[in-house]
């Protein structure tokens, strides 16, 4: 257990109305009240979404933060851990946006050796995705714990909620779990580079196996049929909006 602040500002439930009652041009109250909070931000924002689908308005807000020198982490499921390839679908065709604008973008792989389920009750929740996370910590201070994803879905049609935490000692324990699913065993790092003779860029995947860091031109670990899945969701116009 950890104390925090219980006044209104430091710790407050947010929740939104059913989504019927909710104009439609209107934000959700949840994505206000994270909007407000990241105007505040002054050296870090690090973000576990299970998933994350920025869209063109996330890549902007990313590139805001970068100009201000915020220094932005996220982890995310690779396509090997998602339980929906259609939205890694929507999420891959942002990463070199993300990756372009000096974001840290680590995918989370299912193949790597953890600690008991008991010791980290971060990772599963009911589904069947690796990592169900829903969590971001502000300038190691302030957190949010949520319903909601980085996602279409979460920001227009669910019915979210969660909670605003301002606690030092919780968010440095958050982080802790957080940067141990960061490192190169438990996640791809992921990175831009020139591909030779060309001015074109390409993402590569940056992790450790059996003990020697790889660098690897595609992503690992998914099947031929989740790839296909995949590939097949990306074609579809209009994705987002299907999310």
């Amino acid at each position: 257990m950890v104390w925090a602040k219980g006044i209104a500002v430091a710790e407050r439930a947010v929740r939104e109305s059913p989504a019927p009652e909710r104009p439609a041009s209107s934000l959700s109250e949840v994505t206000r009240t994270l909007a407000i909070e990241r105007q505040g931000i002054k050296y870090e924002l690090v973000m576990a979404m299970a998933y994350y689908v920025p869209g063109a308005r996330g890549i902007e807000i990313m590139s805001e933060l970068r100009c201000r020198g915020v220094r932005v982490r996220i982890l995310t499921n690779s396509l090997a851990s998602t339980d929906v390839p259609a939205v890694h679908a929507g999420y891959a065709r942002y990463r070199a946006a993300l990756l372009a604008t000096g974001v840290e973008l680590h995918e989370y792989r299912p193949d790597a050796q953890r600690p008991a389920r008991q010791g980290n009750l971060m990772r599963r929740g009911e589904s069947d995705s690796a990592l169900h996370t829903k969590v971001i910590v502000y300038d190691r201070r302030l957190i949010w714990i949520g319903s909601g994803n980085s996602d279409p879905r979460s920001r227009r049609l669910n019915t979210e909620g969660g909670f605003l935490i301002e606690s030092a000692a919780l968010a440095e324990r958050l982080l802790a779990r957080i940067e141990d699913d960061l490192s190169l065993q438990h996640s791809w790092r992921l990175g831009l580079e020139s591909v030779s003779g060309t001015d074109e860029k390409r993402i590569v995947w940056n992790g450790m196996q059996d003990g020697q860091i790889v660098r690897l031109e595609r992503e690992q670990g998914a099947g031929l049929m989740r790839r296909f899945r995949a590939w097949f969701y990306s074609l579809l116009p209009g994705l987002e909006d299907l999310l």
